[in-house]
């Protein structure tokens, strides 16, 4: 799945960056780099959403979370 279609309050893990070359490195050195975890904590519309990473927050666009493979990290019991 793509990080546009995750649900608030849930944790993913990143697989996969497909982005231009400078988008992508401008994340990695914010720290969101492959098997990164990511906390969706807000949304609005068609994929804009508040996400969490390495202890901040960040605003990403749905040209940017649509690009983004994640899978979901299951709590453990």
């Amino acid at each position: 799945m793509t990080l546009d279609q995750g649900v608030i309050n849930k944790k993913y893990q990143i697989q996969k960056i497909d982005l231009p070359s400078f988008t992508k490195r401008h994340l990695e050195a914010l720290g969101m780099t492959n098997k990164c975890e990511v906390e969706v904590l807000n949304r609005k519309g068609k994929g804009i959403m508040m996400v969490r990473f390495r202890g901040s927050s960040f605003a990403l666009g749905y040209n940017v979370t649509r690009k983004i493979e994640v899978k979901e990290v299951k709590a453990w019991n």
